[in-house]
Formats: structure tokens, sequence, C-alpha cells
């Protein structure tokens, strides 16, 4: 059984943030992240933990689609390469992440033009200082069933590693979709 919670959610603690953040989107508490003002959406930037999984894909799908976009980790370690899965899965599906080098959020120069696209709700709090008057949302709201939280795959298991970033690149795509200037 746990086997399945973690091929699915990344872990005990996944499953636990899943619940808790469905919960809340039920009632209602992550509505204003599901509606951004895109005629002032210029450019994406993904942001996530550490910029090595999450954030670095959904950056490389949002290129990959011809829209402008960065990313960044609010506790990466400046420089860090993506991580090894995410070059191959990235590679797989036609976007190189080979020299993509991790920056740290408080050293990223948020424009009031962005749309700031976390992973997690954490992420959205550790955000609202440093993004000036940005507009955020989460990743996962824009799956066709949409999630608050997306568990952090590294050092998940292989088959979680590659359900998140399926995940990524679905809700990157459709996010894309509303934005003007994609292909």
């Amino acid at each position: 059984m746990w086997e399945a919670v973690a091929n699915k959610f990344g872990s005990k603690r996944g499953l636990l943030a899943y619940l808790v953040g469905q919960l809340g989107l039920l009632l209602g508490r992550y509505r204003v992240l599901q509606s951004p003002d895109w005629s002032r959406v210029q450019r994406l930037v993904f942001v996530c933990h550490g910029n090595i999984c999450r954030s670095a894909m959904g950056d490389a799908v949002a290129r990959k689609l011809g829209v402008a976009s960065m990313s960044c980790g609010l506790h990466a370690c400046p420089g860090r390469p993506a991580d090894p899965r995410a070059i191959e899965f990235a590679a797989r599906h036609g976007m190189d992440l080979s020299s993509h080098q991790s920056i740290r959020a408080d050293q990223f120069e948020f424009l009031s033009s962005d749309l700031v696209v976390a992973m997690e709700p954490i992420h959205i709090e550790g955000l609202q200082g440093l993004y000036g008057d940005a507009q955020l949302t989460l990743l996962g709201l824009w799956l066709p069933k949409p999630l608050v939280y997306l568990h952090d795959p590294y050092n998940s298991s292989p088959d979680y590693f590659e359900h998140c970033m399926e995940m990524v690149e679905e809700a990157t795509a459709r996010l894309a979709t509303h934005l003007p200037h994609a292909e």
C-alpha cells in the first residue's frame, strides 16, 4: 500500500499535503490563484524548493512552447545542475536541461509582468515578500483535475518522479495556452 502511495503522491507526507490542499481547494482557498490578469503577464517564472526538478522542468516546457520564462528555487544552492532524472525526462520529451543552473529566489529579479508559478502552497507564502507586485499561481491548478500540491520528486521513487514530471509538463502546456504569445 505504501509503495502505491509513494508512486502516486511521492511519500506519506505528500499524500497528507495533497489531502489538505484539496480540501482547501474545495473550500475556495486558492480561487484567487486561478484567475491571473493575463493582459499583464509577459513571462512565467517557475519556483520550487531547489530549482533542479519541478521549476527547471516547467521552464523548459514553457520555452519549448515559445513562452518567455525563467525559474528559481526558494532554497536553491546557486549553480547546481538539474537532477539527472529531470535531464533524462526532458531529453525524451524534446527539451534540453543539460546546461541548467539553479538560481535562488532571493537573488532573482521578479518583474511586475511576471506570473510566478509555484509548486506548493508553502512556496506562495515564501514568495509573497520577494515578488513585488507580480501575480502568483500554483502550477497544479492548471491540470485538468486541479491539484494544489505537487510534491517534490527529489529523492522519490522513479515512478513518482516520472509522474510528477508528466504533471509539470501537462500543467505548463495548459497554462501556456492562456498567454497571447504562446505558439
